[in-house]
Parts: C-alpha cells; structure tokens; sequence
C-alpha cells in the first residue's frame, strides 16, 4: 500500500499502519541479498526519514514521551548508517559538481581530490559497515515491536492537524532564518522541514491528489535541490579538514570555489520555490487542509445513498432509522464504548455478567466474557477494558488473559455496584455507583495511581457522563432525579465544581440514561421507559427524538471509521411481550454526524 492515508481507514490504523510498513522496509533493506550495498542503505535511509516525519506529524497523538522515544530512535540510527551512505554520496557529488562546472575548468585538475575520497569510501565500510549494521538492525526490530503498541488509538484529524501546522511553522520560520543569516545549518535545517512536508504531502495525497501531486512535485525539488546544497557543504568541509593538508592548496581553493558558485544557484532556486509554497501562515495552512480532509472523509451526500424509510422526528434530511446489528437479548444491555485500536464496539449485560463485543467489518457478534455484573468498563491505553463490577470491584481484562483485580471490593458498595463510568482527559475514571435500600448512590473518580475519591455523595442513580468539547465541563446524569447536571472540570486535578443544571426531564417522556456528546457540542440522552434518544443543543434546546422498538433505551455511544455511527444499547430482552420486539438489542444509525472520540483510561499504567 502506499505511503498514505485510506479513506476508509481510521486515524490511529494509519499511523499505525505506516510506521510498521516503513520498518519493515527498512529492515528488509539492511537485511536483504541487494549486491549494491549503498542503494540498501540509501533505501533504508529513506523509510527512516518517512518514520521521522510520520513521528512528527503523529506527534501529539503519540504524546511527548513516546514522540521523542521514537524520534530519537530513528535519529541515532540514520545517523549510524549516515557514515556509510556520504562516504559514497561525496564521490557523486564531486562528479556531478565537476560536470556543471564551466568548459574552462579542467576536469584532471581534481582526479587526486577524487582518489582521496574513494579511498575514503573504502575506509569507512571496512572500519565499521558490518558492526553498524548489525546495531541498526537490533534497534530497527525494538522499534518495530514499539510500532504495534503505539498509544494513538483515539487519534484523529485534529491531532493530525496539530502536528501538519507545527512542521509546516517550523518549515516557514527556518526559510526565514536562511534568507536573513545564511549558513550551511540554516538552509540544512531548512531542508529536513521541507522534507518532513514533502512526506506529509504524500501521506494526505490521496484526499486531493491532483493538487497534492503538484505541491509535492515542487516540494520535491525544494528537497532535491536543498539536498545537493547540503552535500556540497559536506564536500566543503570533508575537503578542508580532512584532505586539506594532502591536497595542492591551489587545488583546494578552486574546488571550493566551484562549491560556492554551485550553491549560489542552488540556494536562488530553493528559496523560490519555498516563498511560494510557504505563502500561507501556518493556522491558514491547517484549516485549508482540515477542510480538504473532511470534504474527502464525509459520507456521500443522502442524494447518494441507497433510499429507505425515515423515523418519525428524525432530524431534517438524515437517514435515522435505527437497524439492530446484534441481540443476545440484554436482560440490562448498558455502557456501549467503541474500542478504536481493535475497531470494535463492547457492550455489556448488567445483571448477567456478560461482555459482549461487536465488529462491524464481519458484522460478526459474540460474548467475550462472564462473570460477575459489569456495571461499565472503560478501554485502558494498553487495549486492555478496566471492568467496574459488583461490590465496588475493579478488574482488568483482555482476551485470552486472567482477570486482574485492580480493587477487590469498596467497603461502601458492597450492596451495591458500579453504574455508568467514564474516562477523563488524563486517563482517571469517573465512575458512579448505584443505590440500594437507604443507601443512596456516590460518584467516585478512580485517579491514575489507583486512588478513589468520593467527588458526589447522596445520588439518586448514578448514570450517563460526557464532557464537553473544551474538557473543561463534564456532563452527568442522576436518573432518579431525571436531572443532568453540568459541572466546572479541572482537568489538572480532577475536581469538579459549580454545579448547574443542564436539563430537567422531569416533564418529558422517559428516565435520561446514558449520554454522550457529539463534534458539534449537541449531547445525546437515552430514554430509559421512552423509547427513544433525543439529542439536544449545547442550550439545552431539544433538536430530535429517534424512535426505537424497545421502551429501555439505556445508553448510546459513537463509534466507527472518524466516529460517525451511533451505537445504541437497550434493555428488558428476557420480556419482550412488554418491551418491545427490539428489546435487548444492539442498534446502530447512520445520521451523518460525527461524534467525539472516548478518552481511554492510564488507571495503574
């Protein structure tokens, strides 16, 4: 496949994706039977270069520890193969420098420059080619193995966006620096920006590849052409210092001289190209391309799209009809939560103990787990699911693994269980319990460390969480009370202040269960004894109500390539004569909105 992204691809499989086919190369070049040594490690070079720039671009989505940890890795080890390739690059150099030199410059003149380097060549593979490429090749597989584990499985365009406006900024600020104090660092630096473009041209190719076509054809020769620029200083500086001292000093001074008409030309031509192609500032930059991105990614127009029936109230132009895509008839099917790194959707059955999980590629659905009653789960970084159970239990699990307890039981709930839970911005978890007898229901957060903190007591039922868009409120539903509140959210510490409330239910049809928030800041409530889900603006206004068949609807989640399906939990699957032939069921809806990504828990990472 190649260096790019798929349409139909989600953001983190890309990435994940790109990083693992570039190592392979590269390891596959170092390791090959390739009789032309230098065109193996140039090759490998090259994926090294696309891995830097795949870093930079995935940067915060990768987060500032692994970013470095990687770049770094990729750094050292083209730097350790770098010896190697501009030994045999230098000879080329000189040949092409002296074959655009001026008819007059006597070509003989240099042959003892040239026997120098070749020698040179020669001293490097023999000294250290065989002990280098063995390191390389151990710190390749390291890096490959890392590769498969990378933490961007909630990543998407807008951390992308992030990381294509910083090396584009960074691009910008460095052509700046070259035209007012030039230097061979400055236009050096320069070209490692403009490369790092060049392959985040490539990669966003296929979303206009008309227009990235052209830009990267310009880039490319930017590249090139800052490339021969940088070798030629090479050149100069090899020439100088090393051979200096074995050379004619006539002979020295008219090979750098040659070097500095030959890069005036170079240098005229790249700064050029690159005023024209960094015309744009760099926030410019990022929306221009963010709304190539989304034009590329969206759905095709409903005109488009096969034609079916609409749901009573669905909103204004949008397919809304929900269609069942799994049924192990939930007795209490709750928590649905999209597992972006595997690409499928969970799901559990309270009261029976069963996790369910659903793959919409094979449409294929099973029970992945029994045990206990799972309140609600959130993803953990490593893909592991965080289970909070019966009595307050807080276990991890993974398929094919024992469960982990985290936190056997809390003394508090030990009547009770968990309800509806949440990750946070950090990687805590909100994570709220259910009443029993006189006891009323708390809402805990489970910090990273693995300490729980009372944040709200005397709770009704604690049910749906979702946090706004700026992570700086958080949404929570107490059922009994059929109120959601909103609340101030510190995201450096957890706390949550200022309560308010969003939305009283109390004069509408059906208990508000779970809710989830989608990109345009419009939340989604399901109606436990409704039906239905509504969807409302960030004021509170009521803007749709989707039917269902099934009175319980008891959460909804987003999931799918960019998040753009809306799964939807039910319940009351053991009496469907009362609750409708759909009760217990898993239904998913197409309506052409796209939602926000979970955040996935660090808990005791």
């Amino acid at each position: 496949m190649a260096f790019s992204f798929g349409q139909d691809e989600e953001v983190g499989a890309s990435l994940q994706r790109l990083a693992g086919e570039q190592l392979d190369k590269a390891l596959g070049h170092l390791l090959g039977s390739d009789p032309d040594r230098d065109d193996a490690i140039h090759e490998a070079r090259k994926s090294l270069k696309r891995l830097r720039a795949l870093a930079n671009l995935a940067r915060v989505a990768l987060g500032e520890d692994a970013f470095q940890r990687e770049n770094a890795c990729y750094r050292d080890v083209g730097l350790q193969l770098s010896g190697l390739r501009d030994a045999t690059v230098l000879l080329a150099t000189l040949d092409q420098l002296l074959s655009q030199a001026r008819p007059r410059v006597r070509r003989d003149r240099f042959a003892g420059v040239r026997r120098r380097l070749e020698q040179r060549r020669q001293s490097a593979y023999a000294d250290s080619g065989s002990a280098v490429a063995e390191t390389v090749v151990n710190q390749l597989r390291w890096a490959r193995v890392r590769a498969a584990d990378w933490p961007v499985a909630m990543a998407s365009w807008a951390e992308l966006e992030a990381g294509l406006c910083q090396v584009y900024a960074r691009g910008r600020r460095a052509l700046r620096t070259a035209l007012m104090a030039p230097s061979d660092e400055a236009y050096h630096d320069w070209r490692k920006w403009a490369k790092y473009l060049w392959y985040h041209t490539q990669m966003l190719a296929p979303s206009w590849p008309a227009v990235a076509a052209a830009v990267a054809a310009e880039l490319d020769e930017v590249g090139e052409v800052l490339g021969q620029d940088h070798d030629l200083s090479v050149l100069r500086q090899v020439v100088s210092t090393e051979l200096g001292q074995s050379l004619r000093a006539a002979t020295v001074q008219a090979l750098l001289a040659l070097i500095d008409d030959q890069q005036a030309v170079l240098r005229q031509r790249a700064v050029a190209l690159g005023r024209r192609l960094y015309a744009e500032r760099p926030r410019a930059y990022g929306r221009r391309q963010r709304a190539i991105w989304q034009a590329w990614r969206q759905p095709p127009p409903a005109a488009l799209m096969p034609p079916g029936p609409r749901a009573t109230g669905a909103l204004p132009g949008l397919a809304a009809v929900p269609r069942a895509v799994a049924d192990f008839a939930c007795v209490v099917g709750e928590n649905p939560l999209w597992h972006a790194r595997e690409r499928r959707l969970y799901w559990v059955d309270i009261n029976t103990g069963r996790l369910c999980v659903y793959d919409p590629a094979t449409q294929a659905a099973s029970i992945c787990f029994a045990g206990d009653p799972i309140g609600g789960f959130t993803v953990q970084a490593d893909g592991s699911l965080l289970l909070f159970m019966a009595r307050g239990a807080i276990a991890r699990w993974r398929d094919g693994h024992a469960l982990q307890t985290v936190i056997p039981e809390i003394a508090a709930e030990r009547e009770s269980r968990f309800n509806d839970v949440i990750a946070d911005p950090e990687g805590r978890v909100f994570c709220g319990t259910m009443p029993t007898g006189d006891h009323p229901g708390r809402l805990y957060r489970l910090d990273r460390d693995g300490r729980l903190t009372v944040v709200r007591q005397d709770v009704g039922c604690s049910n749906g969480l979702a946090f706004g868009l700026d992570h700086r409120s958080l949404y929570y539903t107490d059922s009994a009370c059929r109120v959601i509140y909103r609340y101030a959210y510190d995201r450096a510490t957890g706390a949550l202040t200022d309560e308010q409330v969003f939305l009283d239910t109390s004069d509408q049809e059906g208990v508000p269960d779970g809710l989830t928030i989608d990109a345009e800041g419009c939340l989604w409530s399901a109606r436990w004894d409704g039906g239905c889900l509504e969807r409302y603006a960030p004021d509170g206004q009521r803007l749709a109500r989707i039917a269902f068949p099934a009175r319980k609807v008891s959460s909804v989640t987003f999931g799918g390539r960019e998040c753009r399906q809306l799964y939807v939990t039910t319940a009351g699957g053991d009496q469907r004569d009362l609750e409708g032939v759909g009760a217990g069921a898993l239904f998913e809806l197409d309506l052409g909105i796209r939602g926000v990504p979970e955040f996935v828990s660090r808990v005791g990472l």
